[in-house]
This record gives structure tokens, sequence and C-alpha cells, in this order.
């Protein structure tokens, strides 16, 4: 039994050329993509695989009403090619995000949540939100975020305007005079001072200024190198990288 009624289950698709995650990279350093061609990776990290599960895990538990953090303690999955077991510490992410969820449809009283719907702009633009709900006057994009090192910001979140930029391309009639908002829900648990939920409701206009910043960056060459450089899978042929070595 659903938790939420207005629960629409997306479907997981296609690997974009142009993704959410990739976003701030992509406005920055435009050439990213090309050197990341060269260098194909085939094998997730651990931290991945683990992010991946805490994912699916929370899809379980907004969908069905019977499902509850606890229940999920010794359960074994492999993501990946990595073996896990949910212990202590995944469950007390687990809650705090959920919790967190619940405070936020209170907050918007959501009319239905996509989970995981997928979004595109064109066949190499697009990917899945994690999280969009709706009423009558906002749309919120949610992204969980289970790594424990730097606190995500929604505010200028790249990830999170990319999925309301497609999304608006996908689903027009959905944003109009509606105001939206950036929600990052990062659980994490050993530092008490981060609070589990952050909102950014996006300035009138803003999007628009994104899409154009973003579509100019698709467009472009170019390399730049700063914090966008971290995870970067063209680093092994990247100039700048070569360069600095």
């Amino acid at each position: 039994m659903a938790r939420y009624d207005h629960v629409n289950q997306g479907t997981k698709m296609k690997h974009y050329k142009y993704g959410g995650s990739t976003a701030k990279r992509t406005i920055n350093c435009p050439s990213w993509v090309d050197e990341a061609a060269k260098n194909p990776q085939n094998n997730a990290s651990y931290a991945a695989a683990e992010g991946t599960l805490l994912h699916n895990l929370m899809e379980q538990l907004i969908e069905d009403n019977e499902s509850d953090p606890k229940d999920f303690v010794g359960g074994g999955y492999e993501i990946d090619g990595h073996a896990l077991t949910i212990d202590e510490d995944h469950v007390e992410r687990l809650d705090m995000a959920l919790a967190a969820f619940i405070e936020l449809d209170a907050k918007y009283r959501f009319d239905d949540v996509l989970i995981e719907a997928e979004f595109s702009i064109s066949d190499d633009i697009g990917g899945t939100c994690d999280i969009m709900a709706y009423n009558d006057t906002h749309v919120i994009v949610l992204d969980w975020k289970f790594g424990q090192g730097i606190a995500v910001d929604p505010v200028e979140n790249a990830q999170g305007l990319f999925y309301a930029m497609c999304a608006e391309h996908t689903l027009p009639e959905l944003f109009k005079d509606k105001q939206i908002v950036i929600a990052i829900v990062q659980p994490m648990p050993s530092r008490n001072d981060s609070d589990t939920l952050k909102t950014w409701e996006v300035p009138r206009g803003h999007l628009y200024s994104f899409v154009k910043a973003y579509m100019k960056a698709v467009r472009s060459k170019g390399y730049a190198a700063g914090a966008h450089c971290t995870f970067c899978a063209g680093a092994a042929t990247c100039p700048l990288k070569i360069q600095d070595a």
C-alpha cells in the first residue's frame, strides 16, 4: 500500500551524454565530455553502489506504507559488482531521509509525486530526477544525497536546475506560473550541525538564465580546472591535468 496515494513510478532508462550529475562540470568545462569518451569507465565505486542502493530503498519506503527502514537491517544486496549489507548506519540515514521527505510534503502538500521520472531535451541531454513533486503553486525538484563528505547546497545547484530545465521542456504546462524549489536531502548522522533537508526557491526567471548558459556550454569547447574536476571521467587525458603533471 502506498504511503502517498499520489505516487507515480517513473522508469530508469538510457544513459545520456549530458546528465544532471555532470551539469556543473559541463557549464565550467565544456570539453570534459570529449575526454570522457576516450576513457570509458565500466566499474562503479563502492560509494556509488552504496548510493544507488539507498536510492532504491528510498523508493520502496515512499511507495510502500508497510516498509520501515529497520526492516532492511542485515539485508544483502549486490549492486554494480559490489556486495553490500544494510547496517544501522544505513538505517539511520534512511530514517533521516524519510523524515525530511515527510517534512517537505507537510510544507508543500504535494498533489503528485514522480519517482525517478525521466525528462529530456534531446537524445543527448536528459536524465532521471530522484523526486519531482508539485501542487498548484510549486514544483519541487528533490535530490537524495547519501554521500558523507562535502555538504551539498541547493542554492545555484546545477543538478537541480538541470532536472528542472529538462522537466519544463518535457512538461511545460506543469511549470506554468509556478515557483520552482530545489530540495537537497543529505542525511549525515556524524554531523549533527548539518540540516538533512535544505531548500532553495529559485528566483523568477533564473531557470531561463541557467538554460541559456547550459546550452551555450553544450555548443562550446574549452577546458577549465576547478572543483568540478572531482570524479571527472576524462581526467586521464585532460590536457590541463597532463600539463600540471
